[in-house]
């Protein structure tokens, strides 16, 4: 113990021996920086204070001075190229000897080199001769690896995926070593921008693919233009799903191949070789179906089948597109431009896209309401068929446009919409004053009044929920900040011309039909610098068009809805009313009066039997109503018959038999005074003791105008009192 406590204090003694040494050697050094600064300080100051000599004293030092920097300037430029010969050299070497990842490496470094200082370089020459370089290296590295790469891609059968031998390990392990070195490579060439290839303006959105997936898709670009693009039979023009289903089966057959070889080398960049293959994919198919819809005139311009038929089969592979990639669009942040915004986009396409889908959409309604199932109801509580059938072509109509990218586009879609739904209250409008005429009975009593107004309810409570949608809500918020209510887009470059000459133009080709308040008055559009604005009508004029934003897109149309509603609502009860007023006017001639005076005899006839034809009609009309409408409509239909129906009571029976009206509110007041007042008048009306005074009193104070025998007669035909 004793021998460790002295070795410890021996240890501690020489650390602090050592410190003590270290503190000491620490200030010396201080003390020698304090010393230097305190003498380049003064040096500092000292050369301050001295004054050069100008240029006009001492020439020759300025002189001296500026060959000095022209000469660092020529130096630092030789050195450059310089040091671009010998990288040049190099790359060459490497790829001489096969070191291509060496090689990649200087070409990386040329590039950043390029980026970083090259693009403010003023000397022109020099950055020519820098950027040849680097595109010369570029073409070279690109060409290398392309021949590798297709040897190899024969040796794995692509693209039938029918190998003539099974490739070899060292096979699989210089492939995949090729497909890395060209990632890299077009990563570069990609960055450095020195291989530009001429696009048409439709697909610039289309990013140029990795080198790899550039190589894949050669053979099949040539395959499809040879079949599609020449004079060959599967080059009809009317089979256009011909050439859609050769790419959808290209694409399900060798995205698995590309899954397996290609996608793990690229997935850790974020990037998606898959994804670019479906691009290049939908970059040929686009330029073939736009060589088609964009066909001046002649033999070569699709009819209207045609076009539908590739609107169709597009909406159709973007939709197999977008399931196909899932969550990859998403996880790895992959961008494929539209297929249906970029084909159909065009002013032109777009305008004849909106002619033929109205075209459509009215056959569909011809069809609809031509069928002589369209008004029967698959299940009562459910509304009629015609219902169903067209809310699925609104739904289809929204679906299709919702694929535009454009919200100014898809308001002409949207104007559409309202017109189709405008167009639909007219057919029933027409419908129901048709068959009205015949004043027949559409089915177990079910008139064609409900079965139209329950349809134009339904109608009107679906498109109701559809403004509370995402989609329409976005469009509503558009409206509602954009003071475009006519895209330019929509009218190609003819944008600056007047709105007449604009509609004349669009009316002789046939291409746009625009909503009939603004065919019809032109001057709803105020011209304001290059925009054509919405401007607000002075006298509203009818038709369907799209509502304000702040009450909902359809809020115009809907308000149409309503008024037919209620006009058939009111030419119903009126109707009804007509034909139970003559048999309330029977009745009332028979018994004239409600209370017969003493010693008149009753006929016989009783109130249920001089009222059965009244009771039954209203039992049937009733029961149709029930059956023909939902209920809630039916609810607001009966409330409002029952109210037509005491007016003309009132009218027909109580004034026409000479009641007034104040003694019809006494007697009101006498059926519905609370049991104990009613039997405490009673009382005081028959109780013999009572005097006259006292009886006039209780009537004044009850502000009663009729007889008392009258009153002692409305209170016992009271149900609630025994007498």
């Amino acid at each position: 113990m004793e021998s460790l406590q002295l070795r410890r204090d021996e240890l501690k003694n020489v650390t602090q021996t050592r410190i003590q040494e270290s503190a000491a050697s620490i200030n010396e050094e201080i003390r020698y920086i304090a010393n230097r600064c305190s003498t380049l300080k003064g040096h500092m100051t000292k050369i301050s204070k001295e004054k050069l000599p100008s240029r006009v004293e001492r020439p020759q030092i300025y002189e001296c001075v500026d060959k000095i920097a022209q000469l660092e300037k020529a130096l630092a430029y030789l050195k450059a190229l310089k040091f671009v010969k010998e990288s040049s050299e190099r790359i060459e070497a490497n790829l001489e000897s096969g070191l291509n990842s060496e090689a990649i490496d200087l070409y990386h470094l040329l590039v950043k080199l390029q980026q970083s200082y090259m693009i403010s370089t003023e000397c022109i020459n020099f950055r020519n001769y820098f950027d040849s370089t680097i595109q010369h290296w570029g073409t070279c590295l690109k060409n290398t690896f392309t021949r590798d790469f297709e040897k190899l891609l024969d040796a794995f059968g692509w693209p039938s995926n029918i190998a003539t031998s099974t490739p070899t390990l060292e096979t699989h392990e210089k492939f995949h070593k090729t497909i890395r070195n060209m990632v890299r490579i077009s990563v570069s060439i990609t960055d450095s921008k020195t291989v530009i290839e001429d696009k048409p303006s439709l697909v610039t959105d289309f990013k140029e693919p990795l080198l790899p997936v550039h190589v894949m898709v050669q053979p099949l670009k040539k395959r499809f233009k040879y079949h599609f693009f020449a004079n060959k039979i599967t080059s009809d023009p009317k089979r256009p799903e011909w050439y859609f289903t050769q790419i959808k089966i290209w694409a399900r057959e060798l995205i698995p191949f590309i899954r397996t070889h290609l996608e793990p080398m690229v997935s850790e960049a974020h990037l998606s070789c898959v994804a670019d293959f479906l691009s290049s994919l939908s970059e040929i198919l686009i330029l073939k179906a736009d060589s088609q819809l964009t066909a001046a005139s002649g033999t070569d311009q699709v009819d209207d089948t045609v076009f539908a038929r590739i609107l169709e089969e597009s909406i159709i592979y973007e939709n197999e597109v977008s399931t196909f990639l899932g969550e990859d669009l998403i996880d790895k942040k992959i961008y494929i431009p539209p297929f249906v915004s970029t084909l159909f986009s065009q002013p032109h396409v777009l305008q004849r896209w909106l002619a033929i889908e109205r075209k459509a959409c009215l056959e569909k309604l011809d069809e609809i309401f031509s069928s002589p199932t369209a008004w029967d109801r698959a299940v009562e509580s459910e509304p009629a068929e015609v219902v169903d059938l067209f809310m699925a072509v609104l739904r289809f109509v929204t679906d299709r446009f919702a694929h535009l990218q454009e919200q100014s586009q898809k308001v002409l879609f949207l104007q559409l919409l309202v017109d189709m739904i405008d167009d639909f209250r007219v057919r029933c409008l027409q419908t129901w004053k048709s068959r009205r005429q015949i004043e027949a009975d559409y089915k177990d009593g079910v008139l064609i009044d409900y079965i139209i107004a329950d349809t134009l309810h339904s109608v009107q409570k679906t498109i109701e929920s559809w403004e509370d949608l995402p989609f329409f809500a976005t469009m509503s918020f558009f409206l509602d900040n954009s003071e475009d209510y006519i895209s330019p887009l929509a009218y190609g470059d003819s944008v600056h011309q007047p709105i007449k000459q604009r509609v004349e133009e669009v009316e002789d080709n046939q291409l746009l039909e625009l909503p009939v308040h603004a065919r019809d008055d032109p001057s709803l559009f105020t011209f304001d610098g290059d925009l054509f604005r919405s401007g607000e009508p002075k006298d509203e004029e009818p038709g369907a068009r799209i509502g304000s934003p702040s009450q909902g897109v359809f809020s115009h149309v809907l308000k149409l809805y309503e008024c037919l509603n209620e006009d058939i609502l009111r030419k119903w009860c009126t109707s009804v009313i007509s034909k139970l007023r003559s048999d309330i006017k029977i009745y009332s001639r028979r018994k004239w009066h409600i209370f017969p005076p003493d010693g008149f005899e009753e006929n016989g006839e009783t109130l249920s039997e001089g009222l059965l034809n009244v009771v039954q009609r209203l039992k049937a009309l009733s029961k149709g109503i029930l059956s023909g409408m939902n209920s809630e409509v039916a609810q607001i239909w009966l409330k409002r018959l029952a109210i037509q129906f005491d007016e003309m009571i009132m009218e027909t029976l109580v004034y026409s038999n000479r009641f007034t009206p104040v003694g019809i509110n006494s007697a009101l007041r006498i059926w519905e005074m609370p049991l104990g007042r009613a039997i405490l008048l009673y009382d005081a009306l028959t109780d013999p003791s009572t005097s006259f005074e006292f009886q006039e009193d209780t009537l004044a104070e009850l502000e009663l105008s009729l007889r008392p025998s009258d009153i002692i007669k409305l209170l016992k035909s009271r149900t609630d009192i025994n007498f």
